[in-house]
């Protein structure tokens, strides 16, 4: 049955659809403003509801060919190569996030609050957003579709949002529409729960330090040990979390080269941009003032410079392979296949658009692939080229709420024995900053480049198919070559896994990494958690369970919030190994001791790495046979009943007529926090509101606030109480003590200092 929220929600839902519907026809959309230069992204619609345009998108490439030694390159530095994020400026996307939050979040203070955020934000908003104001009872009806997790899934909501307000800006009903949109977005997001559960300092963790910041770091982490590689400008760092053991190796620029055309002055120095495996050493190579330069390290010897071209980069900040013109690589991979001579290589890429179309979006994320025997053409046109080269396009939309997301920013690969089974989970965000997770079969990639036709080509197939690998020894004939290359891209479209064809999940958070590691708990079965590397220097730890997702944590990872440049997952340790411009820290994936000590706070937390035995919350890996909720079944049985006793109240002496703060720790986000007086209700800090303490404030003690204080947290039917506090009148208690007398000639002057005191404050 729903909860009278949930019928709340749809009576006014409904009442505000008709609404619009009965006034929709006096609306005019306003004419959409001309692309900046080009490249700036508009939205446009023809109804209230409707979504971004399906991406039209045709080849622009006819010269995709890489050297073996690029290739190899490409692989290499494929962990590394992942676009800058540019933040959002435009004044439409800041009044829309206003906006949003005003739908989102309770304003305390009353109307004197609400007044100076009007003032704060007048400079920017525009005739609508005064008209929605004085209509504020329209406003919190559609407010009253916010769900307990309605922070979780502002995706697509705020792209209908600024859709909504670009067509109708002087329209009361544009605002309304957009509004519900936003709400039912949030609905769409199920049982998920995308906000982190806790946010948390990392715990067992340790740091190293690099004696001076680095502008383009690059790390490298060889699985299973406790040391990490830091290449910066023109020095490589090494440091073992283990013995703390360190040492820096220079690498300056060789023969005293010099770029024949600085872009800047730091194109004249050598940045460290490859740091890899290579045989019993250590492959570096640099950008060597434009003159790429590559070294290998054995045992701590700098063996002698060689030529490093299409292993590493001019520029540090170029991105210098090229196999489709001004793609930004994020990552590639190699596939084996169950014969040789089929194994392919995909790789992962953003491309400009080539529809300059008000509705289509600026960006597409591809996936290409390329037979990794492919020996290039025969003839002197085919020759510098590859053969078997075909892109198509990735798709990450929510059906639900039509929200887009087309701007890939990293994957990651989780192999599976079965090569078809392999897995790319993709993490892309949109115009609007919000992101999603799609996850992909290598199968449906592999079937969507052997079925789908060429776009743009409709003559018949040779016999060899553009894209097909042919024998070991054997060249592409002349004729499929000529096909693929004038028509590289596929028309089908690459979908995330069946059944649902949509997002794993979506939320507000900016995420510019992601990491997935497989646990295995009781009865071997595994479970995935997910890390994210935000914006804001924090990972999110999120889990697949049956239901959804759940995020379980924010671990901020540096203190100063410093971006995250790299985040290296090592599987056999358990270890995060995350890197900014100055420092890298390693961090356990298993913090259990962050959690109270107690059975139901440990279950609660569902996370994978962590259940209860012996008394206490400890790793999986240390006990496979703790407790742990995971799965559906209900939990609570999993704790035993254990003695009952009558916790003491802590006493707390406040003057009379004084202030007082009553703090309570909010621990988890998903759970309620109930402040109780003398067993009465006072005050309740619930999820929709994420905050870092419960407080409760008494502005001015009387006799009727002494007394019995407890602050007791709700989660899924667990109760325990965080805060008993009993407050007690000092006066009275220092008289019970025999440290005042009962006259009022003695206590009266200490009365008065205290209201003299009140009065200069």
């Amino acid at each position: 049955m729903l909860k009278n929220r949930e019928i709340q929600s749809c009576f006014w839902f409904l009442f505000l659809l008709a609404l619009c519907c009965s006034v929709s026809s006096t609306v005019s959309p306003r004419r959409p403003r001309q692309r900046e230069e080009g490249r700036q992204e508009l939205l446009t619609a023809t109804s209230y509801g409707t979504s971004l345009a399906i991406m039209k998108s045709w080849f622009h490439s006819s010269s995709h060919r890489l050297s073996g030694k690029e290739l190899v390159g490409l692989l290499l530095r494929s962990q590394k190569l992942v676009a800058p994020v540019s933040p959002c400026t435009e004044e439409s996307c800041r009044l829309c996030e206003d906006l949003t939050q005003e739908g989102t979040q309770q304003v305390e203070g009353g109307n004197e609050e609400h007044q100076r955020r009007a003032q704060r934000n007048a400079a920017l908003k525009p005739r609508l957003f005064q008209e929605a104001e004085e209509r504020s009872v329209q406003k919190k009806k559609c407010q009253e579709l916010q769900a307990p997790d309605a922070a979780v899934s502002f995706t697509s909501s705020g792209s209908r949002l600024a859709e909504a307000l670009k067509m109708a800006s002087r329209s009361l009903v544009a605002l309304l529409a957009a509004l519900c949109a936003c709400r039912l977005g949030v609905r769409a997001a199920g049982r998920s729960k995308v906000n982190p559960r806790i946010i948390t300092a990392p715990q067992g963790a340790r740091e190293y330090a690099f004696p001076r910041s680095e502008k383009y770091p690059v790390f490298y982490h060889e699985e299973n040990t406790s040391a990490i590689y830091i290449g910066g400008e023109g020095r490589l760092y090494y440091h073992d979390f283990a013995t703390s053991e360190n040492y820096v190796e220079d690498f300056p620029v060789e023969n005293g080269g010099q770029c024949l055309k600085p872009g800047s002055p730091e194109d004249n120095k050598n940045f460290i941009t490859l740091v890899a495996k290579h045989g019993d050493g250590m492959l570096v190579c640099g950008t060597g003032a434009c003159a790429p330069t590559c070294w290998n390290l054995t045992q701590r010897q700098k063996g002698s410079p060689q030529d490093g071209r299409g292993l590493a980069p001019f520029t540090p900040d170029a991105n210098s392979l090229v196999v489709v013109d001004y793609p930004q690589f994020v990552k590639a991979t190699t596939l084996k296949h169950e014969e040789s001579h089929q194994d392919k290589i995909y790789y992962f890429f953003r491309e400009d658009n080539p529809d300059k179309s008000l509705e289509a979006p600026r960006n597409i994320s591809r996936v290409a692939q390329l037979c990794k025997e492919d020996k290039g053409g025969t003839s002197s046109l085919s020759a510098s080229k590859w053969t078997t080269f075909l892109k198509a396009s990735l798709i990450c939309v929510d059906p639900a709420t039509k929200g887009n997301f087309n701007w890939l920013q990293d994957v990651f690969f989780v192999p599976a024995s079965n090569w078809r089974e392999s897995k790319v989970y993709g993490l892309f965000t949109n115009t609007w900053g919000s992101s999603a997770v799609c996850v992909y079969s290598f199968g449906d990639i592999d079937d969507v480049f052997r079925t789908s036709k060429l776009k743009g080509y409709n003559g018949p197939n040779p016999e060899i198919k553009p894209g097909q690998c042919v024998s070991s020894g054997q060249h592409t004939p002349s004729e499929t070559f000529k096909i693929a290359d004038s028509h590289p891209e596929v028309e089908d479209r690459v979908e995330p896994l069946a059944p649902s064809r949509s997002p794993l999940f979506h939320n507000k958070h900016r995420y510019q990494k992601i990491g997935v590691h497989k646990v295995s708990v009781k009865e071997g079965q595994q479970y995935t958690v997910l890390y994210l590397a935000t914006d804001k220097g924090s990972i999110h730890k999120v889990v697949e369970l049956p239901e959804g997702v759940q995020n379980i944590m924010e671990i901020q990872v540096f203190s100063r919030k410093e971006p995250i440049q790299s985040m290296i997952l090592d599987h056999e340790r358990a270890m995060l190994y995350v890197g900014s411009a100055s420092r890298v820290v390693e961090v356990p994936m298993a913090m259990c001791g962050l959690y109270r000590n107690n059975c139901e706070s440990c279950l609660l937390a569902r996370d994978p790495y962590c259940g209860w035995a012996g008394g206490r919350c400890q790793a999986v890996h240390q006990n496979p046979e703790v407790h742990q909720n995971l799965d559906l079944n209900p939990w609570q049985g999993k704790c035993q009943k254990g003695k009952v006793t009558e916790d003491t109240y802590q006493n707390i002496t406040v003057v009379p007529f004084s202030r007082y703060f009553l703090n309570c720790p909010v621990e988890s986000h998903y759970a309620t926090y109930n402040w109780y007086h003398n067993d009465t209700l006072i005050k309740t800090c619930n999820n929709t509101h994420p905050q870092p303490d419960c407080f409760y404030f008494i502005q001015n003690v009387s006799h009727a606030h002494y007394g019995h204080y407890l602050c007791e947290s709700e989660e899924d039917g667990f109760k325990q109480a965080l805060v008993r506090e009993r407050l007690v009148n000092q006066l009275r208690f220092m008289s019970q003590k025999g440290r005042a007398t009962t006259t009022l000639g003695s206590w009266l002057p200490l009365l008065l200092a205290v209201l003299l005191v009140e009065l200069l404050h």
